[in-house]
């Protein structure tokens, strides 16, 4: 880079040859007239006098870097949010900005009215396991009955069924045998009375016997007959009716005794179905009165709220500014509501917002690298860009509802010790480099419309040249065509383009608009070129 200085002013004489009075007066009328050349609309720049620095144009390597500032956050942090139910009261806070171990205590919540509400559930809860208990050992005495009277009916089938089988096979056989013998005793009695009858009346008729004993033969003959018809009727009954009516007495012993076993396992599995229903109920009941019991331990566990790691403490409300209402003690908190960061501070990252212009530099460009220069730290440190934001902030658009301002971050090579989340930081993040091309100070070009003009050294004056611009960075332009290596250009002060090109006669378009000074103009030009890079 070369800068040279130089400054024509017509003087009639450098030589000092009066000294007095008037040399002050003399002055000022030199410098008026110095004011009236540089304001006189020239038509021509070529052989006018300017007053100013001009830059030698050569080759240099073109970095194109986006400075920000921002501040640190922690890569990884954790978040600490009220999980007790419902609305509760903070009574202990630790204090804000003290560094914390693994399991030391944060925050306590009022645990007052879920205490009363464990006492209760504990009481329900005895009552309850007593009541299942009862039903349990109800359950076991109606298994124990169901198998008594199951039994019972049992035997009293298989007794039945034992006793038609005893009358059938064992008990009819032999009466209706006794009463067959009878009756061919009874005929066989028949038979030895006739023929004695006969004998009789033989002997009676040979006179060796008496009438009497031929009576007495008959009557016993009369005797023998009515034998006969009693055990011939008593055959009958027996076959006929009695044994009928013992086998229908059996019969309906044996149905009986079967309703009776099919009505008692009814009985039983309807007992049973009532005695474990009511099991289940009551078991139902006590898991119901446990799930809420630990349910209201861990509520109250959560009372207290412990550092689930080491840390920096930050309040909620020191982080997110919108909170109505500051972390304090005394404060009522609702349940999910975020209480307290614990960033780690041992790695930390850079947070900066770019412009809408710049995203399109950085997307999908994990391979950016960034110098972060951290407010109280010597050194700068090396960063990585790790992120860049889809959507831009919301923050500023109440504000500024044109202001697009895309969040990124930058994760630090190596944290230094001592640092805190929102610490300031100055970021130069290189988005590309070119090397040995031509380019020109920001300061020395005039944009019209979409014309770009610098004003080239020629002699004692300046000429106008449009130029092509390429990329740029917050300093410099790359031009790719209108200038070589070795030329000079003006570095223009506030005015002094448009004052130059009118000298020129190139006349501003009314439809195009020029910048009034130099330093906007030359945001103006980097912000065209790196919209046009995109």
């Amino acid at each position: 880079m070369s800068v040279t200085s130089t400054v024509y002013v017509p003087t009639a004489s450098t030589a000092r040859r009066w000294v007095g009075w008037w040399v002050v007066p003399v002055a000022v009328l030199i410098a008026v007239g110095v004011a009236a050349l540089a304001l006189k609309p020239w038509r021509n720049t070529a052989g006018a006098m300017v007053s100013g620095q001009f830059y030698r144009i050569q080759p240099m390597d073109l970095e194109i870097k986006i400075v920000k500032d921002g501040e640190l956050q922690a890569v990884e942090f954790t978040d600490i949010k009220c999980d007790v139910e419902g609305r509760t009261t903070i009574i202990y806070l630790v204090k804000e900005g003290v560094t914390v171990r693994k399991g030391d205590v944060l925050v306590k919540l009022d645990p007052t009215f879920l205490e009363q509400r464990k006492e209760d559930v504990d009481q329900n809860l005895l009552r309850a396991a007593t009541a299942l208990q009862i039903s349990r050992e109800s359950l076991e005495m109606q298994k124990s009955q169901n198998n008594a009277n199951l039994e019972a009916a049992t035997v009293a089938l298989q007794l039945a069924r034992l006793e038609m089988e005893q009358y059938v096979k064992g008990t009819y056989p032999q009466q209706e045998a006794n009463a067959k013998t009878a009756l061919t005793m009874a005929e066989t009695n028949l038979n030895n009375r006739r023929e004695e009858l006969e004998q009789t009346r033989s002997l009676f008729a040979k006179g060796f016997v008496m009438a009497a004993e031929v009576k007495k033969a008959a009557l016993d003959v009369t005797v023998a007959e009515n034998e006969v018809k009693k055990a011939r009727t008593a055959l009958k009954v027996l076959q006929e009716y009695t044994h009928t009516m013992d086998m229908a007495r059996l019969r309906n012993a044996v149905m009986q005794a079967e309703a009776r076993l099919t009505r008692v396992q009814k009985e039983n599995i309807s007992a049973l179905v009532q005695r474990e229903a009511d099991v289940r109920e009551k078991e139902k009941w006590l898991a119901t009165l446990e799930q809420r019991a630990a349910k209201l331990q861990e509520q109250l566990d959560l009372c207290t709220i412990r550092a689930p790691r080491g840390g920096l403490v930050l309040y909620a409300s020191s982080v997110d500014r919108s909170m109505r209402e500051p972390i304090q003690e005394g404060i009522e908190v609702r349940q999910n509501q975020w209480l307290l960061r614990l960033p780690d501070v041992d790695q930390m990252k850079a947070m900066v917002k770019i412009q809408e212009s710049q995203k399109a530099r950085v997307d999908n460009r994990d391979d950016l690298r960034a110098v972060v220069r951290i407010l109280g730290v010597d050194q700068p440190v090396g960063a990585r860009l790790t992120r860049v934001a889809v959507l831009p902030d919301g923050a500023q658009r109440w504000w500024n509802p044109d202001l697009k301002e895309y969040p990124i971050e930058l994760t630090l090579d190596q944290t230094p010790p001592g640092l805190k989340p929102g610490t300031r930081v100055d970021v130069e993040l290189l988005v590309d480099r070119y090397e040995q091309v031509l380019a020109v100070p920001l300061a020395s070009i005039y944009t019209v419309g979409s014309e770009s003009y610098v004003f080239v050294r020629n002699g004692q004056g300046v000429r106008e040249r449009r130029v092509q611009l390429g990329n740029n960075n917050e300093s410099y332009v790359q031009i790719t065509q209108g200038l070589q290596a070795g030329e000079e250009v003006l570095l223009l002060q506030p005015g002094q383009g448009r004052l130059l090109l009118e000298r020129a006669g190139v006349g501003a378009d009314p439809l195009r608009s020029s910048p009034p000074a130099a330093e906007p103009l030359a945001r103006r030009t980097a912000d065209q070129h790196a919209s046009a890079s995109r």
